[in-house]
């Protein structure tokens, strides 16, 4: 890989770097590429000879919490590995705050108030951080405004944020940094890509990027990564995976034909195993690599064999003049 992966720490470990108290027993971070992670970062001794272990939190997305559009591009360079295959970063303390109040539970109103009194944030930066990023939350945006009020309250500050009935952001932002933009910028992938907006393109839907933003399509023995010229989510290609599809966008829609192939769907799968060994050549242990291969490649083969078999077990149409002399397709509104 010619560019260096971004690791972007936030929660408690992005934390105790701001704090010398904090600590954390893992940590969640924010990467720029997939890779695959050992489940343990590093085993040490406390200060009690107690052997602990300090892991990677797999369950932590930024999707799900309370998170600014900007907070990636915004986090602070912190270091860069001795392999130089990892840069180092860490949320600025006041979107770091703002993440935490999605959540709120004792350990965030503890740390919102830590950097309140360390004299990192302030209450009307805060305030104005949050109120935009609630612009781009999904959930429930009463809860994270009645956070957010408290946490201001607890700085001994009243906000003037109106209800969420009536929210709108308080200032422009630029779209998120996902990773469909970061394919459109061509600092995403080592793959080959794709936008739907320049033409039609066809092959067998394997899998989508952890945003939604990016589907990976295996076309004969090639993996194509593929997005929307918008960089918008596509996850209505998630009913899709392991079928072959004609796939384009038209006036901002996607429009999907799906082609049932049994023919080439089992080898197309089986020679996607190749292709994953480049996708995971930022391993540091090659050893884990080689069996993520092997388990992939019986997972992928497998799949593709469930497909055939239900394939083969669809019902004929009934026989008829008409059918007998022309094939039945499908399309985007069904059986023609």
């Amino acid at each position: 890989m010619d560019t260096s992966i971004r690791l972007i720490m936030t929660g408690g470990a992005a934390m105790s770097l701001y704090s010398q108290t904090r600590t954390s027993a893992d940590v969640d971070a924010i990467f720029s590429h997939q890779i695959i992670l050992p489940e343990v970062l590093v085993s040490y001794r406390d200060e009690y000879g107690k052997m602990c272990k300090l892991s990677w939190d797999r369950n932590y997305s930024p999707s799900i919490g309370l998170m600014h559009p900007e907070a990636e591009q915004d986090a602070i360079f912190v270091a860069r590995s001795p392999d130089g295959k990892f840069d180092i970063l860490v949320l600025t303390a006041i979107d770091l705050a703002t993440s935490k109040i999605g959540r709120y539970a004792d350990n965030d109103q503890r740390d919102i108030q830590e950097l309140f009194q360390d004299g990192f944030i302030t209450p009307e930066d805060l305030e104005r951080r949050a109120a935009d990023s609630m612009g781009y939350y999904v959930g429930n945006i009463r809860q994270v405004h009645h956070n957010m009020i408290m946490a201001l309250e607890n700085m001994g500050y009243r906000s003037v944020i109106p209800p969420p009935s009536s929210y709108v952001p308080m200032g422009s932002v630029r779209l998120k940094y996902n990773d469909a933009r970061r394919l459109a910028d061509n600092s995403g992938s080592d793959m080959p890509v794709h936008c739907l907006s320049d033409t039609p393109i066809r092959g067998v839907v394997l899998s989508l990027s952890d945003d939604r933003s990016v589907a990976f399509l295996l076309r004969g023995q090639n993996l194509m990564a593929i997005y929307r010229a918008n960089c918008a989510t596509m996850s209505e290609l998630s009913a899709s995976k392991g079928k072959m599809i004609t796939i384009m966008e038209r006036d901002a829609q996607l429009i999907i034909d799906q082609q049932d192939s049994p023919s080439d769907l089992k080898r197309v799968f089986h020679n996607c195993a190749t292709h994953l060994t480049s996708a995971i050549k930022t391993t540091k242990d090659a050893e884990i690599a080689e069996n993520s291969v092997s388990m992939e490649s019986d997972r992928i083969t497998r799949t593709a064999q469930y497909v055939l078999d239900q394939m083969r077990e669809k019902p004929r149409p009934e026989s008829t003049s008409d059918s007998q002399s022309r094939p039945v397709t499908k399309g985007p509104s069904g059986p023609s």
